[in-house]
């Protein structure tokens, strides 16, 4: 019987003060011998993985971007990809524009660490922060013709303190929009906005029945709201105690990120 486990990444199994345990390596590696299939299903882009795990990271498939990839971990095959078209790309960003919204458009996989980005006129930490990290591989959308593009995500940075992101969603009705905290500053609101079949639930599902696997023999293992679609189609869902208390009131508790609490999985299964 296939059974399979999927974790987000940041601040889940690797915490955000440092480098993956040897502890929860460990554990990924007892996985297997029990049986389990290792799914890492993370935010970040292949490009942006490779910055904090090596190639012979012991998983078998990772879902990135939030779900709009996914890769077949040992030979490094894509088997799954989502994008939008131009007239989709440029209808997001003319809205976002007139809503004076900070964000990037990232190109379709696998360059999607590349992007355009648009800075309205309000001051935003955050997205000068990402802007910065990835400034060699970016360039200034101009006019709305620079929009007129292909696109694997569309990311609009909030303030923390925004009360617009249920807003901002409501006017994309025909994408699928996901919330996410910023890894960087560990506060900010960032709007995911992908093609309206991409989620990490949504990439998991196809990921599952592409290998034959029942939802009651799936595991996973979260700590933000952009894994709440993954988590509730899992059988058996946990968070580690770093996320959201709301988070934390609806699913099984491991022990902060920080703590291995990744490796606890094992007295779990």
């Amino acid at each position: 019987m296939k059974k399979i486990i999927i974790s987000d990444l940041d601040r889940t199994i690797l915490p955000s003060t440092g480098n993956i345990s040897a502890n929860n390596i460990s554990c990924l590696n007892k996985l297997k011998d029990k049986g389990y299939i290792r799914v890492i299903a993370t935010g970040r882009s292949m490009y942006s993985a490779y910055h904090v795990i090596n190639e012979d990271f012991p998983i078998d498939y990772m879902i990135f971007s939030t779900g709009a990839g996914i890769i077949e971990w040992k030979n490094k095959k894509l088997i799954y990809k989502q994008k939008f078209n131009t007239h989709t790309t440029k209808k997001i960003a003319n809205t976002l524009i007139n809503e004076d919204i900070d964000f990037m458009i990232h190109e379709p996989i696998p360059y999607n660490h590349k992007f355009k980005w648009y800075k309205g006129s309000t001051s935003n930490t955050d997205f000068y922060r990402r802007f910065k990290a990835y400034i060699n591989h970016s360039s200034k959308i101009n006019t709305s013709s620079d929009c007129n593009i292909e696109s694997s995500q569309i990311l609009a940075i909030l303030p923390h303190n925004s009360n617009k992101f249920e807003y901002l969603s409501s006017l994309f009705p025909y994408a699928s929009t996901i919330r996410a905290t910023s890894p960087t500053d560990h506060k900010s609101i960032w709007l995911e906005i992908f093609p309206q079949t991409v989620s990490k639930g949504q990439s998991s599902l196809w990921l599952m029945n592409q290998l034959g696997i029942n939802q009651e023999n799936s595991i996973g293992i979260g700590n933000d709201y952009n894994d709440i679609d993954f988590l509730d189609i899992c059988n058996k869902s946990f968070v580690v105690e770093n996320a959201p208390n709301e988070l934390k009131k609806a699913y099984l508790r491991l022990p902060k990120d920080e703590h291995d609490g990744f490796s606890y999985i094992l007295n779990n299964l």
